[in-house]
């Protein structure tokens, strides 16, 4: 059977007499989202990185993808998407073979690329909020290759939505598509980036309103970064479990370095200092984190 002799209309209405069965969409970009409509508008850019592997101290970005739109801050609308940028690199290390499998780029496909920085700066120049989904991942190796990006606010489309206050128990990327009802080419940095837009303009089935509006009102509450201070590796599955992350880079001052951190709301910090130190056994340390500072392992 041809596509064409198939009534789209008619096989929708048929697949609703069955609970057990689900249509999916293949996703294709949009140029519009919404017509203007004389709100004040801002530039948010959606990033997605692929890298030689998951090792935030030695791994490097082989591929950068980012998609500029124009979005309304107050009713998180996006209007116009606007240009996108796509480009690889030839990292100085070698791909793992997990990442590899994942993004199905090796060095033959990178060798002689390279990025050209002043035309990732002019890129995102007129952004006021950079967004990804996982930032903490990709937060951390695009800052690594490209400083200039501490300067920008962040937004992240999977911790910074409350998905599990509407119903879904899976955060990934390919699985929220799924359940918006369509599938993308993915692990291909600026496909991740289109499909991530995509996902922004959906609205929320319990709390409403647009997933974008409810991931700038999240990212714009200011938030505590507790750490777990120099705590035994013993620990580290309690913490691991409980959503703690580990930043290698993290310096004590004294010689030693790296801690298990976990970012939680003002009103929640406190008790997150008695859980590490009735639990654990464990000293916690605070600092104040907003949409600059987060997910960045500078801090």
């Amino acid at each position: 059977m041809r596509r064409n002799d198939i009534d789209e209309s008619a096989l929708i209405e048929w697949s609703k007499d069955f609970e057990d069965l689900m249509l999916v969409r293949k996703f294709e970009k949009q140029s519009t989202y919404h017509e203007d409509d004389g709100s004040e508008k801002k530039i948010g850019v959606f990033l997605d990185v692929e890298t030689t592997g998951k090792n935030k101290l030695t791994d490097e970005i082989v591929q950068l993808g980012m998609v500029a739109v124009e979005f309304s801050p107050e009713s998180g609308k996006v209007f116009r998407v606007l240009g996108k940028y796509d480009k690889l690199e030839e990292p100085h290390v070698e791909f793992t073979d997990e990442a590899s499998a994942i993004n199905g780029l090796t060095m033959a496909d990178v060798k002689g690329c390279k990025m050209i920085d002043s035309e990732v700066e002019n890129f995102i120049k007129d952004a006021v909020i950079i967004w990804a989904h996982n930032a903490s991942f990709d937060r951390c190796f695009i800052e690594k290759r490209f400083p200039f990006f501490e300067k920008k606010c962040w937004g992240c489309s999977m911790n910074d939505v409350d998905w599990g206050l509407n119903g879904f128990d899976c955060k990934a990327l390919k699985a929220l598509a799924y359940e918006y009802g369509y599938f993308y080419t993915a692990h291909r940095a600026v496909n991740d980036c289109y499909a991530s837009i995509n996902l922004l303009t959906k609205e929320l089935p319990v709390s409403g309103g647009f997933v974008l509006t409810n991931l700038l009102a999240n990212a714009r509450e200011s938030t505590k970064r507790v750490y777990a201070w120099k705590s035994h590796i013993s620990t580290k599955d309690m913490l691991k479990g409980r959503g703690y992350r580990w930043n290698p880079n993290y310096d004590y001052g004294d010689g030693n370095k790296g801690v298990w951190a976990i970012d939680v709301k003002k009103s929640h910090s406190d008790a997150e200092l008695e859980w590490l130190n009735d639990t654990l056994g464990v000293r916690g340390r605070m600092d104040s984190i907003n949409a600059y500072s987060r997910y960045s392992e500078r801090m």
